[in-house]
């Protein structure tokens, strides 16, 4: 095995050593004693092994390849990963859409040194890749048809465009015409974060002794109709994350989204079975979701009002913008469905049923 990865070799032979159970600790692993629960060892895999990675329909044509071959060479416990790396691309992936054969492993030097071999070659020999090829011709194919089209596909195409300037910076739009609107907004995004106990507002001198102090600004967007017409004023208060450090600010990131193919299957099941199907939509969702650690401290924006330049926003629930934001609000909400009765899909992890049985006069009871 080359250099190259000895590195990742190591690691992954330490997260093994980490999970599994030790004499010394009475037989429990060092990553149970540290975070409190046991670590699910079935995401570890055979060091080398072949694996398959998906190849999502915007990256191929049609009748292109699904997956590209690559190797197992770890796991990522930030975004709770598979990580792979690619010899056809030369990219380490991070994935959780990925199949292995654990039977058959690479060769990891072969595969390495084939990867330097077709570097040399491409640069020597420039080349078009398949996917930029692939979008040369949809552009083509979309100019031809617009051509065709005519003042319609004109039309259409303009009408359609985003408006410039719809996300203006703070100081911007406070020397605007719409300040009054953009103020109204500021302050009713300060009310929510206020009322929903995300914060408590501390002075600057009283934080503790290493606890790390994030950034923040408002975020500000309009929000238009069909027709363009302004609907709404927006501003949303949001952490400046990429300044967090993992292990330190934050442990885990990985929360769980919906596949199209769940959320189709759902329809047709919808469609066949006669279901009504209800749709919602929660308004702030992260700001429900308590913070899994108590040293998150925000510096708010100066805007005349609202915060002095002394105060500090000492953290209680999580706040747009922190990494592990979306995963904080999936605990709450996973938490929520299984304490209302509520039963987690095995295979979907972002679909919950919960079973009631109603007393009908001709067939006895029946479930819904």
């Amino acid at each position: 095995m080359s250099d190259e990865y000895w590195g990742m070799a190591f690691k992954h032979a330490t997260t093994i050593h980490n999970v599994s159970p030790t004499q010394a600790l009475g037989g429990e692993a060092p990553f149970t004693i540290l975070c409190g629960r046991p670590f699910d060892v079935n995401q570890l895999k055979v060091f080398g092994a072949k694996a398959y990675v998906h190849v999502p329909k915007a990256s191929r044509h049609k009748l292109g390849k699904r997956a590209r071959t690559g190797i197992y060479v770890g796991f990522d416990h930030e975004s709770q990963s598979h990580q792979v790396w690619v010899p056809q691309t030369k990219q380490m992936v991070n994935t959780i859409h990925v199949k292995f054969n654990e039977v058959q492993t690479n060769d990891i030097t072969q595969s390495l040194e084939a990867a330097r071999e077709t570097r040399r070659y491409t640069e020597l020999t420039p080349t078009v890749s398949e996917e930029n090829a692939l979008h040369a011709a949809s552009d083509k194919q979309s100019r031809i048809c617009a051509s065709a089209a005519g003042e319609n596909a004109t039309n259409t195409s303009s009408a359609q465009t985003p408006h410039d300037g719809d996300a203006p910076d703070v100081d911007t739009a406070l020397q605007s015409d719409e300040k009054e609107q953009w103020l109204a907004a500021i302050t009713e995004e300060a009310s929510a974060l206020e009322a929903n106990h995300v914060y408590e507002v501390v002075r600057a001198d009283q934080i503790p002794k290493g606890a790390k102090l994030l950034p923040s600004k408002f975020v500000l967007k309009r929000k238009r109709d069909q027709n363009g017409t302004v609907q709404r004023y927006k501003a949303r208060l949001v952490a400046k994350g990429y300044s967090q450090k993992h292990g330190i600010d934050y442990q885990e990131t990985f929360a769980p989204t919906t596949s199209k193919t769940a959320l189709r299957t759902m329809l047709a099941m919808s469609a066949v079975e006669g279901m009504y199907m209800l749709q919602l939509d929660i308004v702030t969702a992260f700001l429900y979701a308590e913070i899994d650690m108590d040293h998150v401290y925000v510096k708010p924006p100066h805007i005349m009002g609202l915060f002095n330049r002394d105060e500090v926003l000492h953290l209680r629930k999580a706040l747009y913008g922190l990494k592990q934001a979306p995963r904080l609000w999936n605990t709450k909400l996973d938490r929520w469905l299984k304490d209302s009765g509520f039963t987690q899909a095995k295979s979907e992890q972002c679909i919950y049923k919960r079973v009631h049985m109603i007393k009908t006069t001709k067939c006895g009871w029946r479930s819904t």
